[in-house]
């Protein structure tokens, strides 16, 4: 039997205890691409929610983190895997209006997906393009100036400006690397956003490509952007880079493939369809 607390806010041992099962997932889930949190992540969260074995006092197994949009991501420790956990959080706590990203698409989320009635909102194709090695294509030379810079105000001004969705916004929290080109009177021509640090995805050092955003379609500055951020990663030793690519933006998918991006899971957003009560305390 679980116990689901939620919170608004952790602080003290509950924080400690939710970042330390997040590392543990995200270790053990490293290569396999499935869902994780960012321990950082887990103090701007809007609703916490953590489930235990029988008591508050037991050790906690799994946690469920909503961002102020309803997006969640649910991690279980891998020892509690394959016991039902997430079928019983989800029955307990209920998600109205709730949605979340099952990366790698894995059969688990298929099931729960059915489970609960969850609808599909959106698809991302998760692809990667090798930087060294025997696999690894030579890259076009560069075409435009890039610029790295911390400052997030003009990708967001050109995100705002391109009507696209919320997860091509670049954070303002610094977590995010950011290459712009150059344009004429100084604007910037769009941004190439880059994760900070690596993965170990089949045993490559893996750098994360999240977003290619050009102010104007057509003109080649997309892809001068993305070759640009891969020669990038790659003089700093990364072997290999990883993008989601959305299906329904076809010059974007276009651009990586010439790129030499190879698509090798999806990742689906849910929905749940079914609103339930959530639980508070």
């Amino acid at each position: 039997m679980i116990g689901t607390f939620w919170r608004r806010h952790l602080t003290g041992g509950e924080l400690e205890e939710a970042e330390d099962l997040a590392r543990a997932c995200s270790e053990y889930d490293q290569e396999a691409g499935f869902s994780r949190i960012v321990p950082p992540a887990l103090r701007t969260g809007a609703r916490h929610l953590l489930v235990r074995l029988d008591a508050p006092a037991a050790p906690l197994v799994a946690y469920l983190h909503l961002d102020g949009a309803e997006c969640g991501t649910l991690i279980v420790h891998p020892d509690a895997r394959s016991n039902g956990v997430a079928t019983a959080v989800l029955e307990s706590a209920g998600l109205p209006g709730a949605h979340g990203w099952a990366e790698g698409h894995h059969p688990a989320a298929e099931r729960l997906a059915r489970r609960f009635g969850c609808t599909e909102r959106a698809r991302i194709w998760r692809s990667v393009r090798p930087l060294s090695g025997p696999h690894a294509a030579p890259l076009p030379p560069p075409a435009v100036p890039l610029t790295e810079s911390a400052d997030p105000g003009p990708a967001r001004r050109l995100w705002r400006a391109a009507g696209l969705p919320e997860r091509y916004r670049p954070p303002g929290d610094g977590s995010a690397r950011l290459l712009y080109a150059g344009g004429p009177g100084g604007a910037p021509a769009g941004y190439a956003w880059l994760e900070r640090g690596t993965r170990t995805v089949e045993r490559l050092r893996t750098g994360v490509l999240r977003a290619v955003v050009p102010a104007v379609q057509g003109a080649g500055t997309g892809s001068a952007l993305a070759a640009g951020a891969l020669a990038l990663l790659r003089d700093e030793g990364v072997q290999a880079v990883e993008a989601g690519l959305d299906p329904a933006l076809p010059r974007a998918v276009r651009s990586a493939r010439l790129l030499g991006f190879q698509r090798t899971q999806d990742d689906v957003l849910y929905a749940v369809s079914k609103p339930r009560e959530l639980g508070k305390s």
